[in-house]
Parts: structure tokens; sequence; C-alpha cells
């Protein structure tokens, strides 16, 4: 095993439990602090300063982009079949914050 800070190995633990957690509706800070076994202040602290970003907006980019390969990669998906994919509860809403993360539509992306 070679030499890896102990906080990037955290960050590869949280990484991993994002990414296998992604299609969960209720992901939130309160579950991904237990899943890792701190607390939620911990948790936002850690990740704040290993990505730069929140846990929330971590999570979001990440929906995001596993939102648009599943689009680019599977045209015939729904929307709906993707928005539950990557974690949303509504549609609608998955649509608003596709559109407003890539300034278009998950459809529009489809069409092109």
């Amino acid at each position: 095993m070679h030499d890896t800070p102990k906080r990037s190995m955290w960050f590869h633990r949280f990484e991993q439990t994002v990414a296998k957690n992604l299609d969960d509706k209720s992901l939130s800070n309160k579950k991904l602090a237990d899943f890792l076994k701190i607390s939620e202040v911990h948790l936002n602290r850690r990740v704040k300063s290993e990505s730069g970003n929140t846990p929330a907006k971590y999570i979001q980019d990440k929906r995001m982009a596993k939102a648009m390969k599943l689009i680019k990669s599977n045209p015939d998906l729904t929307e709906k079949n993707i928005s539950d994919a990557v974690g949303f509860i509504k549609p609608s809403y998955f649509t608003k914050v596709f559109e407003k993360y890539f300034g278009r539509k998950p459809c529009d992306v489809v069409n092109e």
C-alpha cells in the first residue's frame, strides 16, 4: 500500500458512499454522516476542505453528471427513469435542476 493521506482515503470512502447511494431519494447530510460514522458538522467540514464544495453541492454535481451520462448513452430513457436513477423524487424538479445546471432541458440533450 502506498502512502495516501488519511484525509484522501476518507474522501475516497465518502465518494464511494455517495456513488453507491446516488439513486437514494432520501440521501442527506445526516444519512451520509451516519454511513461514515461522523457528525454532520464534521462531514461538512471535511467535504468542504477536500472538494471545496458542501456535501449537498457535491451530491448535486454527481447526480447531474450521472444524469447527463444516462441521457447521452440511453436516449430512450424517460425523464422519470433518469430522475429515479439519480435520486430525485419528482421528474419535474429534476428537469428544473438539470436545466439550471446545464442551461438546457434533458430532452434538448437527447435531440442534439
